[in-house]
C-alpha cells in the first residue's frame, strides 16, 4: 500500500487506501476490543496490551497511517475511563 512506503500526502490519498488503511489498523481494534472487553468486565479482570506507534502522537508525514495510530491512541485512553476494570487493564507500548 503505498500510503506507507511513500508517505502519501493526505489529499492525494485514495478512497480505497483509507478504507483499507482505516480497516487494518483502526476498526479491527475496535472490533476486538468490542469481543475482549465485555468478559473482563464481567470477570473484573484481564489484559489488553497493544503495541502502539509514536506516529499516533506526532506527525510523521504519513497521515493516514498517523490518523488511524491516534485514533487507537485515543481508543486506549478511553478504555481506561469506560470499562469497569483496573485502568492497568489496558497497556499501550509505544514504539
Amino acid at each position: 500500500m503505498q500510503v506507507w512506503v511513500e508517505h502519501t500526502p493526505l489529499h492525494k490519498v485514495s478512497r480505497d487506501e483509507v478504507a483499507i488503511a482505516m480497516n487494518t489498523n483502526l476498526l479491527a481494534t475496535m472490533h476486538l476490543i468490542n469481543i475482549i472487553a465485555p468478559g473482563m468486565e464481567a470477570r473484573s479482570k484481564g489484559h489488553i496490551i497493544h503495541i502502539g506507534s509514536i506516529a499516533g502522537l506526532y506527525p510523521l508525514f504519513s497521515s493516514v497511517h498517523d490518523i488511524c495510530k491516534g485514533g487507537i491512541h485515543m481508543i486506549y485512553q478511553n478504555l481506561r475511563l469506560e470499562v469497569k476494570v483496573p485502568p492497568t487493564s489496558f497497556l499501550k507500548l509505544q514504539t
